[in-house]
């Protein structure tokens, strides 16, 4: 068990620095679109008092979305991947693990 939580948790760093170098060529490959975003009325109120920038706060929500969405999207297009490789260490163990110190 602790092999296949290893594996996962180095399958989710290569998904994150894989989504953070994309979105980073996203933020720095274009201008800015403009568009309508449809909010409760409660919502847009409490926001505008606050003064929270909306436009700023709906991209840092779209892009949190779509990294979580892209990374789902990796893990079911790896899954075959990282079932064979969780079922290997399983059988052999971690490649290495005799130098491991912990």
């Amino acid at each position: 068990m602790m092999r296949a939580a290893a594996l996962w948790i180095i399958m989710l760093l290569v998904m994150r620095i894989y989504a953070e170098n994309n979105m980073a060529h996203a933020a720095t490959s274009g201008g800015r679109k403009a568009t309508n975003v449809t909010l409760a009325v409660d919502v847009y109120e409490r926001a505008k008092s606050l003064g929270i920038n909306f436009s700023r706060t709906c991209e840092q929500a779209l892009r949190e979305a779509i990294k979580a969405e892209e990374g789902r999207r990796w893990a079911e297009e790896h899954a075959d991947f990282i079932r064979h490789s969780n079922e290997w260490v399983e059988e052999h163990g971690l490649p290495l693990a005799q130098y491991r110190m912990f």
